[in-house]
């Protein structure tokens, strides 16, 4: 099983195409890194796979899952840099949920 297959994803912001028909898969035990220049979509790709945004086409799944899943709480997390709380955990829960991440 993939760790995270994308098939077809595209975001649209208006009429400006963020991602653009992308297709991957990544599998467990390879080297993973998201390199671009600014403006190249990989806050909006990392945004997508936590399930902060849906796509306006494709599909993602993380684990055989929707990126969205309860099933992926805790498993896979994101902090974008207009970082924003979490709208389906409570206060209480996204604080314990950061505080495993302090340095």
């Amino acid at each position: 099983m993939s760790l995270i297959q994308c098939q077809a994803l595209s975001q649209l912001y208006g009429s400006k195409k963020a991602l653009n028909n992308v297709n991957f898969s990544l599998e467990a035990g390879a080297p993973i890194a998201l390199v671009g220049p600014n403006g190249a979509g990989k806050t909006t790709l990392f945004s997508l796979l936590c399930g902060y945004l849906s796509p306006s086409a494709g599909s993602i799944t993380i684990l055989g899952e929707a990126p969205n899943s309860p099933k992926l709480l805790g498993k896979i997390a994101a902090l974008p840099q207009d970082a924003a709380l979490d709208p389906n955990l409570t206060i209480v829960s996204q604080l314990r949920f950061l505080r495993n991440y302090k340095a």
